[in-house]
């Protein structure tokens, strides 16, 4: 069972808790409220166990739920979120039921992009940031040998004479 021992309530405290574990992921004040705001609005409370690991804590019911979680994974689940909530901000910004509407929907919106632009810098130094760019050059690595081996046994072109014709009578529709 997981215990609690503190729960960060301000930004400060989880900015010092990243420099007490020497941490590789940098963050300042405005960024770590940014991620404990779009925690708590979620329902969900971050701080550190007895043994000074981080935990996220849900915190709708009075002894809810605690469970072991890395900053990483924290910063990834905050993207996720942001993204989800600027889909269905776009949605409604686009099909708003009136001008008032309209602009709450596109103010929304608009501070969406801004979050998703620092949530960004946060993920570039996440241990996901590395394993999407090791895939895509994997992938990339995969795609030329592909390439290559098509390209030696055929051009992989076919020729004018090669082509089925797309009407059975010639003409065009």
């Amino acid at each position: 069972m997981i215990l609690e021992q503190e729960i960060f309530a301000k930004p400060e405290d989880l900015i010092a808790w990243l420099k007490s574990k020497e941490d590789k992921i940098q963050m300042n004040v405005l960024e770590a409220t940014l991620l404990l705001d779009y925690m708590e609005g979620h329902d969900y409370a971050l701080g550190i166990n007895d043994c000074n690991e981080l935990i996220r804590k849900d915190i709708v019911v009075t002894d809810g739920e605690i469970e072991l979680y890395s900053i990483d994974e924290v910063i990834d689940c905050v993207c996720d979120w942001n993204y989800e909530l600027k889909l269905d901000a776009d949605v409604r910004r686009s099909n708003p039921d009136n001008f008032i509407h309209f602009v709450n929907e596109q103010n929304r919106y608009e501070k969406l992009i801004k979050d998703e632009a620092i949530l960004d810098g946060l993920f570039n130094q996440t241990k996901y940031k590395v394993q999407c760019v090791n895939l895509g050059k994997q992938l990339a690595d995969e795609f030329i040998i592909n390439i290559s081996k098509n390209s030696q046994t055929s051009s992989g072109l076919k020729t004018e004479g090669e082509f089925k014709p797309f009407c059975s009578n010639n003409r065009s529709r």
